[in-house]
This record gives C-alpha cells, structure tokens and sequence, in this order.
C-alpha cells in the first residue's frame, strides 16, 4: 500500500460472486465486516480505523450495495467471498474485524481459511450458541417491539440512531439488510451448530471485544465462552458503557483496542 489515505469504491469479480469494496485510509491494510444493518452507522468507526490503517470495508452481497446473488445462500457463502477477497487482494495475511453478524462471517472465514488472515478481531460477535436446545441465545429481532430491541442493541438511549435522518436510499438499503438478515440467518436463528466445535481450529491470535452493557446476547458470559472455544490464541476483552453495537457507541476506544491487539502481535 502507498502512503497517504485514499477513498475509492470498487465491484470485485470473485470466484463465487461480485462483492462491492470501499478502500479509505492509509497505512497497513484491514478488512472490515459489516453487521446486521450493513455499512450505513459504520462511518466513525471506518474513520477511527483509517487513521492508522487502510480500511477495506466489504459490502456483502444482498445489503443493497453489492448485487444479490442466488447462489449465495447461507453465512458459508458470505465467508468464501470474504476469504476470496483476502488471497486475490493481498500477497500476505491480513487482518479481518466483523461486528455481530459479520463476525459470524469473520469467524466461519477464518475456520475455513487458515491462510488468509494474520489477526482476526470479533466484534460482538453471534454465529455461536452454547445453551440448551430450549433457550434462546439472541433476541429475536423481527417479533420484539422496536423500543425493546433498541434498548437492547445500544447502552445508551442517547447513542441509538434517529432513523429520521435517513434518506430515501438509506431506507431502502435498511430495508435490504433486513431481508438479507433473514434470507442468512434465519434457520436456525443467528448460529451456525458446527461452528462452536470448529472455533479450535483457529491458529492466527483472536480478539473478541464485547459490551458490559449487551442485552441483545442472552448467554451470559458469552464473550469469554467464546475465548473458551477458540483456545490459547484468543483474548477477550469488555469495553464499559456499551452494548451490542459497540462499532457505532464507541469506535474510537474500539479501534484503539484492535490497533493495541494488531500492534502488539506484530511486536
């Protein structure tokens, strides 16, 4: 990568897919995975990240800027197209960051592709269910009143999004991400059953950040379970005063963590 930051949108032509990447920053690069709303509350988080690093922020496919596609069909899809992404784009490993569901995405990469990624940060991350078979892991995101579940995504009221700011096209991507949400993540809800096991299998160092203020999580303690089932690779660590969508409360103490996690792997 040149020094000096740069901003650019590109459409990609993948193995599997065409996926939509926007590049903003400067120095060494990251991937970036969006969560459940796609990139449209991701700007200060890119942009605490682009100080430092040259983000590439992945749009993926069916969130209303990438083009959908129907063989696209599950989170399994979603990860090749990230890990696909990381060998055609870049000579070595590099790090790769999800928040909620992209770090299901991340996770299902990074047990896929052991070569791909040299650090791996998830971020409030679902995609794993450690509870019985009866009990619900994740707030159900369509039958819970609005109010409810906002209270439950963010720590705070006065961080939660007015969605009366939105435009026309903002809605409609909204929209996309809604539907793409279900289309991927619906049966069964939020979790991948194979990928607890599969956690293990991970050999690059493994970040996992979560809120002490996350209501929509049900499992209790279930960043350090996560910690659990990677292994000896992993850390977790809690950012105070925040939820579940720690990206949009707090990407300047967020992106100071994962530069602490990068830096400190490299040293």
């Amino acid at each position: 990568m040149t020094a000096g930051a740069v901003t650019d949108r590109r459409s990609v032509d993948l193995p599997t897919s065409t996926m939509t990447v926007d590049r903003t920053g400067a120095g060494e690069p990251i991937i970036v995975v969006h969560g459940e709303d796609g990139t449209l509350f991701t700007d200060p988080m890119v942009e605490a990240l682009g100080q430092h690093r040259t983000v590439h922020l992945v749009h993926l496919p069916g969130w209303g800027v990438s083009p959908g596609s129907d063989h696209v069909e599950g989170v399994d899809d979603l990860a090749l197209l990230v890990s696909e992404y990381a060998s055609a784009e870049f000579d070595d490993r590099v790090p790769v960051i999800g928040f909620s569901f992209g770090g299901w995405v991340v996770a299902q990469a990074a047990v896929l592709d052991l070569h791909s990624f040299s650090h791996v940060a998830l971020v409030a991350p679902v995609g794993v269910k450690t509870t019985g078979r009866q009990d619900r892991s994740y707030v159900d995101l369509w039958a819970t009143d609005a109010d409810e579940l906002r209270s439950r995504l963010y720590g705070a009221p006065e961080r939660i999004p007015d969605l009366r700011n939105l435009d026309d096209d903002q809605f409609l991507r909204l929209a996309h991400a809604g539907e793409a949400v279900a289309r991927h993540a619906w049966q069964p809800y939020l979790f991948d059953p194979k990928l607890a096991r599969r956690l293990a299998r991970l050999t690059a160092p493994v970040l996992i950040v979560t809120g002490d203020r996350d209501r929509f999580v049900l499992e209790p303690n279930f960043g350090d379970r996560w910690a659990e089932l990677v292994g000896g690779s992993s850390q977790h660590v809690v950012l105070d005063g925040v939820g579940h969508r720690i990206e949009e409360e707090a990407p300047a103490d967020l992106a100071r963590v994962v530069n602490e996690f990068l830096e400190a792997e490299h040293r």
